[in-house]
């Protein structure tokens, strides 16, 4: 700058120098003097830029030339300019803001549309009426807590989409491709390496054909060959449990409730082992089991055997809770209604029957097939069964009305058919399995999914929980499938959960101990557990009515204070006059008692046919009577 320009500073005052300003980048208002002073703002123009004190911190560089720009702030015909006109000095950095040119308007006015299935799936109930409240605070909180709710409620709904754990099937393109065509080999190349992994083939030549189960959570697999070869393994890690011989018969086996133990069906008996393959127990009760079905809420063990006997057996307790003879020859079709956890028998006369523990005759018996029955399953929410006779056929049951939803026709007998957690229908005959999708629906057909090809005779199929797999055993050896879209996506962990330590193993174990539905709770309706029974509520009503409590009243006595003994004796002469009183009233209760059951007596008969005179039960009161020489 100029010499001119450069700014003087003041002389000494009293031989000091004044307080030295602040260093300010820009010129901003300031009010070192009078408040009411108006001081003027200057605007600086760095580089074609214009700062003032409302906007940016930037700092000048001192090597820049500095331009100062007369500022109009104080100039009353500048504030009354129209907002579209720039300001002297500065840039029309937004001529299409200025009114020139709009910005074209959005197509979709307002927010997204939630689906409906999304938003109903999300539903919380009814609100609370805020007209039970008292206050209109207490009504306000309530509004904005239903306000809080609906807004998760869309969010939620909003926020579906991006759940890629949602379950998912093939699907095809157009009309002419077939998801029943597509290979386990070219569905294997197209996924990821970690489902590749679930996809193999065991290669058992010596002791089939095998049978198999999963355990509920779906992280274990058991095999049982025929011919007396039984292995438990992690079938997600491929690491081997336990592994031995029996040397004789294996018919069938079942997990027990949890990992840790197993049963199998031997030639003459049932025997229990445990995970590193140490036989526990052998029940010589159960002889010749032919198939066998583990109920996890009862601890019930439920078998079925050659001589046509339905056993369940209560594995916590190591009771026979009841055994049947159901007089329709070999057991070797069984399976339990995971809803009511009642057995399933399907009989070689093409009949299908239902039992119950607590009934000795079936609850329900009717004609399936005019052929004998190979197998049978009911889906995970107990509505609809499957059956496969000798003639070729699968029928799908509706078990609310007993009758036939849908049929299915195939090219051999099926020696088993599994559901899936998502409905789909495995149906496996010979050398040949085929899945079906749409199964159960009385509005259309259903349709053929997916199918594949084994080595040899199948004995088993079945799918795994909580995964898109599909497991075979045949006579050569197990085969595990990959079925996109069987399993279910989502799992509770204190139900069922495949990825459990140790120490949730126990602690589920202790809980479904302390939780165990007893065996007479088991029935055609479900729902009858959680219901009143009224008959015994109406006898306890009645016999709570005939009760006489004592109900000692309020005694209100204050004695005088200024009395003998100071406020310790007015304390203790009250204390003294309530006890007197309430004795009385137990006196006078408890002769009102005897009087009632005498009468009660009386009114029952006092004395029978013969003439004896009945003794009546002791009761409560039976001590403050006196007692007779």
């Amino acid at each position: 700058m100029e010499e001119s320009t450069k700014r003087q500073r003041p002389p000494r005052a009293n031989g000091k120098f004044p307080a030295k300003q602040p260093t300010r980048y820009f010129d901003a208002p300031s009010f070192h003097g009078k408040k009411s002073a108006a001081i003027g703002i200057k605007k600086r123009t760095i580089s074609g830029k214009t700062f003032d004190g409302m906007t940016d911190f930037v700092p000048l560089d001192e090597a820049e030339p500095v331009k100062e720009v007369a500022s109009s702030h104080n100039n009353k015909t500048s504030r009354k300019r129209a907002r579209n006109q720039p300001v002297d000095g500065e840039e029309d950095v937004l001529p299409s803001l200025r009114g020139e040119e709009r910005p074209p308007e959005d197509p979709f006015e307002g927010p997204a549309d939630i689906p409906q299935a999304a938003m109903r799936k999300f539903n919380r109930g009814k609100g609370l009426d805020p007209k039970g409240l008292r206050t209109h605070f207490h009504q306000k909180l309530l509004k904005q807590r239903d306000q809080k709710v609906q807004f998760s409620r869309k969010q939620a709904a909003r926020s579906e989409i991006l759940h890629t754990e949602r379950s998912g099937f093939l699907e095809a393109e157009d009309a002419l491709e077939d998801t029943a065509r597509i290979t386990q080999k070219a569905l294997v190349k197209s996924v990821d390496l970690q489902s590749q992994a679930k996809h193999f083939d065991l290669q058992l030549r010596e002791f089939g054909p095998y049978g198999f189960q999963y355990t509920r959570n779906g992280r274990f697999l058991m095999l049982f060959g025929r011919a007396g070869h039984i292995a438990t393994m992690d079938w997600l890690t491929k690491k081997l449990m336990c592994e031995f011989h029996t040397q004789e018969t294996v018919n069938c086996g079942a997990w027990l409730h949890q990992e840790t133990m197993f049963a199998t069906g031997q030639k003459q008996w049932v025997s229990i082992y445990d995970n590193r393959g140490t036989e526990l127990h052998c029940i010589k009760k159960m002889y010749q089991v032919l198939a066998m079905d583990f109920l996890p809420y009862h601890f019930l063990l439920a078998t079925g055997s050659e001589q046509g006997y339905l056993s369940w057996l209560d594995t916590s307790v190591g009771q026979m809770i009841a055994q049947v003879n159901t007089k329709s020859g070999r057991l070797s079709v069984l399976k339990k209604n995971p809803s009511n956890a009642v057995i399933h028998l399907g009989h070689s006369n093409g009949t299908v029957s239902l039992w119950s523990p607590n009934v000795p005759e079936p609850l329900v018996k009717f004609l399936s097939h005019h052929t004998a029955i190979r197998a049978l399953d009911i889906d995970t929410s107990g509505r609809y069964m499957a059956t496969a006779g000798q003639d070729r056929r699968v029928k799908i049951w509706d078990l609310r009305k007993y009758q036939t939803v849908q049929e299915l026709n195939v090219h051999a007998s099926p020696s088993s058919i599994a559901f899936s957690q998502s409905g789909l229908l495995a149906v496996g005959m010979d050398r040949q399995v085929q899945v079906f999708k749409d199964v159960g629906d009385s509005g259309g057909e259903a349709k053929l999914y997916m199918n594949h090809f084994v080595k040899s005779g199948l004995r088993q199929v079945g799918f795994c929980p909580f995964e898109d797999i599909l497991g075979c055993g045949y006579s050569e050896g197990f085969t595990s499938l990959l079925i996109p879209g069987s399993g279910e996506a989502h799992f509770d962990a204190f139900e069922t959960n495949p990825f459990q330590t140790k120490r949730q193993r126990q602690e589920m174990e202790v809980h479904s101990l302390l939780e165990k539905i007893p065996a007479e709770l088991i029935g055609l309706d479900a729902a009858q557990i959680g219901q009143v029974h009224e008959a015994s509520l109406q006898e306890t009503l009645e016999g709570k009515a005939r009760t006489l409590f004592v109900n000692v009243p309020k005694v209100t006595f204050t004695p005088k204070y200024k009395a003998l003994g100071g406020a310790a004796g007015w304390t203790k002469r009250k204390v003294n006059v309530k006890e007197e009183k309430k004795r009385e009233q137990i006196k006078k209760a408890v002769a009102e008692r005897k009087k009632l059951i005498e009468t009660l007596a009386d009114e029952e008969g006092g004395e029978d046919a013969k003439g004896e005179v009945k003794i009546r039960p002791k009761s409560v009161f039976s001590r403050f009577e006196t007692k007779s020489t």
